[in-house]
């Protein structure tokens, strides 16, 4: 990246040198710009969402290939807790919309809300149990929560 913005800034020097003198050598210097330009934009990494980069899997000067993750980008707006111990003999007592209670092993005495907003139709067998994944979504969100953190989740049923 350093490298691509030092070749646009070199570029872009020949492109005012040349600004005064012979027309072929203008259309090159401006070519080479233009050639520089895209050559930077293509060094860039963007994503589908505004976030906050929550961790970096890459070191500068190391070369990744297509489809390998670089930055795990967190959306800390919107939370939600995700739990794959539901069996099927329990799953068909809970509902979209239920309230549920997430405690923290973390944070001791932190009670949130909140309710269940969605429930994976596909089952998954685990150890001979067929298991689904609720995802439930907190009411608040405390600013001492981080990802990967050990949840427990008491969901009402219907």
């Amino acid at each position: 990246m350093v490298a691509a913005k030092a070749e646009v800034r070199r570029a872009q020097s020949q492109l005012d040198l040349l600004a005064v003198g012979a027309r072929p050598e203008s259309v090159a210097a401006e070519a080479a710009l233009a050639q520089a330009k895209v050559a930077l934009a293509e060094m860039e990494l963007k994503a589908s969402f505004a976030g906050t980069g929550a961790a970096l899997d890459a070191r500068l000067g190391e070369q990744v290939g297509p489809g390998s993750p670089v930055v795990h980008l967190a959306d800390l707006s919107a939370w939600q807790i995700e739990i794959d111990v539901l069996t099927e003999l329990n799953a068909v007592r809970v509902a979209e919309g239920a309230p549920a209670t997430i405690t923290f092993d973390a944070i001791p005495g932190l009670k949130v809300t909140g309710k269940v907003s969605r429930i994976k139709p596909l089952g998954e067998n685990k150890q001979g149990d067929m298991t689904y994944v609720v995802i439930v979504a907190p009411d608040q969100v405390d600013p001492r929560l981080r990802w990967n953190m050990t949840a427990s989740v008491a969901i009402e049923p219907r």
